[in-house]
């Protein structure tokens, strides 16, 4: 499919998005990415190519269609997640509980000041979100404290939904479908659902709505999400 790359060079949005979910105030749009992003610096060679994401995004944002846009970058500082950073309202920081990461935060915290001071003022972090957790692991307690210094140093927080170590979000990404549609039951399911809400509260604030069909907990850590691509197998893989 095409996508980013082509949105980049000034692609009509609608001509290259990709629907799912036909429920209303249920539903999202996407856009593919590929390896030719990786041609992004040698191919706009401009100057300004920084703010290319950023103006490209003015068109959507001007048509009030989405409620949100999310980038996802690359865990490495480059042109497109510079790009990102300029045209982002906040930052969700995702990582494993590990030494490697912590040290990488202090690089990240000074790139950020630096994309604050010249190129974003308005930026900011939404929070740190442990992924692949484990919480019976004595090394994630003693390193979770400094991670919440490195928060506050953000002037931000650490969210209380972790993403627990779960198989099935990698089957879920081996069958190139979203996690909801592959078990909406798993502990990977219920979590970014937990998520999800937590962000919204994070980002818009405790009174604003939430949409009418968000995932829902109920049933004792269950969540109901309509599928929105064809009816798959029900699936009982090890938690």
């Amino acid at each position: 499919h095409n996508g980013t790359f082509e949105f980049l060079s000034g692609e009509p949005l609608e001509t290259i998005v990709q629907h799912y979910g036909k429920k209303p105030n249920f539903h999202y749009d996407f856009l593919s990415a590929d390896a030719r992003l990786n041609q992004v610096p040698q191919q706009f060679a401009q100057f300004g190519q920084g703010f290319l994401l950023r103006d490209a995004l003015a068109r959507v944002k001007k048509s009030k269609k989405y409620d949100f846009i999310i980038l996802d970058t690359s865990p490495s500082m480059n042109d497109l997640t510079l790009n990102a950073f300029i045209a982002a309202d906040a930052i969700v920081i995702c990582c494993q509980i590990n030494q490697f990461n912590l040290d990488g935060l202090e690089v990240l915290k000074n790139n950020l000041l630096r994309v604050k001071q010249f190129f974003n003022k308005e930026l900011s972090v939404a929070g740190i979100l442990f992924t692949c957790y484990d919480s019976r692991l004595k090394i994630s307690n003693a390193l979770e404290t400094k991670f919440n210094e490195y928060a506050e140093e953000l002037g931000s927080r650490i969210f209380t939904t972790r993403i627990r170590n779960n198989i099935t979000i990698q089957m879920a990404q081996m069958e190139h479908c979203d996690i909801f549609s592959h078990d909406s039951k798993c502990n990977g399911a219920i979590d970014y659902a937990n998520f999800t809400k937590e962000l919204f509260t994070t980002v818009e604030g405790e009174k604003k709505k939430w949409p009418k069909d968000p995932p829902m907990m109920s049933n004792g850590g269950t969540i109901s999400i309509p599928r929105t691509t064809r009816r798959r197998p029900t699936r009982h893989p090890s938690r």
